[in-house]
């Protein structure tokens, strides 16, 4: 997870609850807002345009991308289609992550997937 929930969030309290040792709060992400009265909407848009990562989480993140490449069943994003049928499976030949770059104060990761047999819906484009 890149960027964790809001400690108030719904998603928040549930990860706080359901895994004893995490913390969303804690997350350097949110560290610098505990405790201000600011709405979370300028919260986020502020935090989001600050925040920048680190090459820890980035290799992470590559490494977590790395492990869809190759052929698996996308049955769940398959409008009709079980489990076990063969036709529910896709191919992903590649995931490229580019190094962050910055555009207007905001950090911005590159993520290109190359992939086979997928249908429209299953693909959302930027275009």
């Amino acid at each position: 997870m890149l960027l964790p929930p809001a400690p108030d969030s719904l998603s928040g309290r549930t990860l706080r609850e359901s895994t004893e040792a995490y913390d969303s709060a804690q997350h350097p992400f949110w560290v610098d807002v505990s405790g201000q009265e600011i709405t979370p909407e300028t919260t986020l848009f502020m935090l989001r345009r600050k925040w920048r990562i680190d090459s820890e989480t980035l290799t992470k993140f590559r490494a977590i991308l790395e492990a869809f490449t190759g052929t698996h069943n996308f049955w769940n994003f398959t409008v009709g289609r079980e489990y076990k049928e063969a036709a529910s499976k896709r191919h992903i030949k590649s995931i490229e992550v580019e190094e962050p770059a910055i555009y207007g104060n905001t950090e911005w990761i590159s993520v290109q997937i190359h992939g086979q047999s997928f249908m429209l819906h299953q693909i959302v484009s930027p275009r």
